[in-house]
């Protein structure tokens, strides 16, 4: 019984430790989601303003007097193109990335809630089977002190008659000495 009242609090801890450990990896999902989410909407900023930039280098473009200009703002427009369709990229990429991982923080914030509830339901049923083996315990353990009590008299009846100057005695006066020693219930068959 007593190995089944330590292994309450033994269950108790290893799910605390299951929670703990859950709710970290939940802090660092959410933190690595934020970080991937800030990354894309930076790019997103990016290349929004390069696509205003290829807005003005295309107004630019229809209002330059050379020749020379207007090649040196197409090549720009070029570049700022290409750039742009290397973070559309780089911006789906990252929203994929979203994805996965906001699929892992639900699923780490699914485990964490069950992790959680489970660690109240073992509390509960812990306390219930510590206050039940607590009560048995204590039933026990009083039923043990009264046999050990309703020994004490027949081991020092045992031990009496090891010593024993009144061994070889016979007669009334040996009788008198078993029925002191013996408890009231059995002084009534040795008469």
């Amino acid at each position: 019984m007593k190995s089944q009242l330590e292994r309450g609090p033994r269950q108790v801890r290893a799910a605390e430790g299951l929670l703990e450990r859950l709710e970290a990896a939940l802090v660092a999902a959410k933190k690595s989601l934020t970080q991937t989410r800030v990354l894309a909407d930076e790019r997103q900023l990016q290349l929004r303003q390069r696509e205003t930039r290829i807005t003005d280098l295309q107004i630019k473009l229809n209002a330059c007097g050379s020749n020379r200009e207007y090649q040196a703002l197409k090549e720009q427009i070029a570049a700022d193109q290409q750039a742009n369709s290397v973070l559309s990229d780089e911006i789906l990429e990252a929203l994929e990335r979203i994805d996965v991982l906001q699929a892992e923080f639900n699923k780490i914030q699914s485990d964490r809630n069950r992790a959680a509830s489970g660690l109240e339901t073992v509390r509960t049923e812990t306390t219930e089977n510590s206050q039940r083996l607590g009560s048995e315990l204590r039933r026990v353990t009083d039923e043990l002190a009264k046999a050990e009590q309703a020994l004490r008299p027949i081991s020092r009846l045992s031990t009496n008659a090891s010593r024993g100057p009144w061994r070889t005695r016979t007669g009334p006066s040996r009788r008198r000495n078993v029925r002191r020693l013996l408890p009231d219930a059995d002084r009534a068959d040795h008469q």
